[in-house]
């Protein structure tokens, strides 16, 4: 049973450390990918802010831009991020303007 234990404990020690190691390793790769796509964002944000398209439609069209661009200089990127970049220019607009 002694080391039954032991090989438990050593297992989740390592498991642990590897979590530890992905979940910064992530972190780390959405701040590249945010430093990667926040200038060609923020020109596509600010264009659409300027045209006549509906909010959801000027939405889906930044979201497709983004996307499309991402997948063009070879960022595998998520939805999720993508609209949480869109969601950051559209702040940081809202803060220009104020």
């Amino acid at each position: 049973m002694i080391i039954w234990s032991w090989v438990k404990g050593f297992f989740n020690n390592l498991l642990r450390f590897f979590w530890d190691f992905a979940k910064e390793a992530l972190a780390g790769a959405k701040e590249i990918v945010l430093a990667e796509l926040t200038p060609f964002a923020l020109s596509v944000v600010t264009e659409l802010a300027n045209s006549s398209l509906a909010g959801p439609d000027k939405r889906k069209k930044a979201f497709s831009k983004i996307k499309s661009h991402a997948k063009t200089v070879g960022i595998k990127v998520g939805d999720s991020l993508v609209n949480y970049l869109i969601e950051l220019c559209v702040q940081s607009l809202k803060g220009d303007k104020e």
